[in-house]
């Protein structure tokens, strides 16, 4: 019986040894986390005013892209209608070319432009 009281002495002190070194641990843990807590703390309250400045510039940030977006929707549609409007008077000069090749390649015309060329010669002469 002497034995297991010798070794129950020895677990309960070396029982008592790891629960000093565990405490040890814990208040060294406790310090470091005080320690950077109160850091974070200090780095908040410095960084509080740029926080805030940075937030309302943010707002100030989407507030101009949302106008910018809103003045490239108009602009594009602006595009599309002048593309548009510039096909339609391609279209109506392509025609109104075709019309007037058609028309001189006529006899009619022809014989016009002949007619006016002798009188404006016969008027010269005179």
């Amino acid at each position: 019986m002497a034995a297991t009281n010798e070794d129950y002495d020895a677990l309960l002190t070396e029982l008592l040894a790891d629960t000093n070194n565990m405490r040890d641990k814990y208040d060294e843990f406790s310090q470091f986390m005080e320690i950077k807590i109160a850091e974070f703390v200090l780095e908040r309250k410095l960084l509080a005013p740029s926080l805030g400045q940075l937030t309302r510039d943010l707002a100030v940030t989407n507030a101009q892209r949302s106008q910018i977006q809103a003045e490239l929707v108009k602009l594009t549609n602006e595009v599309e209608r002048l593309k548009l409007l510039v096909e339609t008077l391609t279209t109506q000069r392509n025609n109104a070319k075709n019309r007037v090749l058609e028309y001189e390649s006529t006899r009619l015309y022809r014989l016009s432009n002949r007619l006016s060329r002798f009188i404006r010669r016969s008027l010269q002469s005179k």
